[in-house]
């Protein structure tokens, strides 16, 4: 199994959100990122066993979506108590808030051909976008939601 007991399963996960296997860059190992509502880890896929691979970033409040940017290698989150949508590198530093005053920033997908972050928010029922270099956010879809709770993105190479 991939999961065995330990230190790891001590913890509360509030979700496995990504499996990164991205084989076109191979700079980037193997890692399931996950989050435990209050940081983000990356833990190795190799050898059968879960070490970090990547530091824990910590000092978040509510974690409950995120996902990666393997060109720049960026973590992308949504926290539902600053109710923010944030990025910083992988090893935790340059840390910046993207889109902020939202209501419930729910889902989260990052298109990495495009380099935008799409979300939804649930609290207001909407589907935005903001690029990952923060140069933009907007509303993409206001109308005719009801809750919406997760969002995914199909990236192509053209």
């Amino acid at each position: 199994p991939l999961f065995r007991s330990g230190p790891m399963l001590k913890r509360r996960i509030v979700a496995f959100l990504l499996l990164c296997i991205y084989q076109c860059y191979p700079a980037v190992p193997n890692f399931l990122l996950v989050s435990d509502a209050n940081q983000l880890r990356g833990l190795s896929l190799a050898n059968g066993s879960l070490p970090d691979v990547i530091n824990a970033i910590g000092g978040l409040l509510r974690v409950v979506a995120v996902d990666y940017v393997a060109d720049t290698e960026q973590f992308v989150w949504s926290d539902v108590v600053t109710d923010t949508i944030s990025i910083t590198n992988r090893n935790g530093t340059n840390r910046k808030t993207l889109v902020k005053s939202l209501s419930v920033p729910d889902g989260l997908a990052v298109d990495w051909i495009g380099e935008n972050a799409y979300f939804t928010d649930s609290g207001i029922d909407v589907i935005g976008v903001v690029g990952v270099n923060g140069r933009f956010s907007r509303i993409l879809i206001d109308s005719d939601l009801d809750q919406p709770r997760a969002i995914a993105v199909r990236s192509e190479e053209r």
